[in-house]
């Protein structure tokens, strides 16, 4: 997985308080990681390491509004 979903995967895990050990909960950034890279599939062109941290970042935000209830604010990327 891009060095973006893991950082974003780990900052959930703490924000949660889960890992590989805490069973079911831990799945959920599975998920996370699942829409993520789905996102990044849909990106054409060359990689950009750039591009994809917005793109898994804002997948994030969107994962903890909705396990967390926590709106977030994404700013205008350019």
């Amino acid at each position: 997985m891009p060095p973006a979903d893991c950082g974003a995967c780990a900052a959930l895990a703490l924000i949660e308080g889960t890992g590989p050990l805490s069973g079911e909960d831990w799945g959920s950034h599975m998920k996370y990681t699942s829409a993520a890279l789905a996102k990044l599939s849909e990106t054409g062109g060359p990689r950009c390491c750039k591009r994809d941290a917005f793109t898994a970042m804002t997948e994030a935000v969107s994962y903890i509004k909705e396990r967390c209830g926590v709106a977030l604010e994404i700013p205008s990327i350019k």
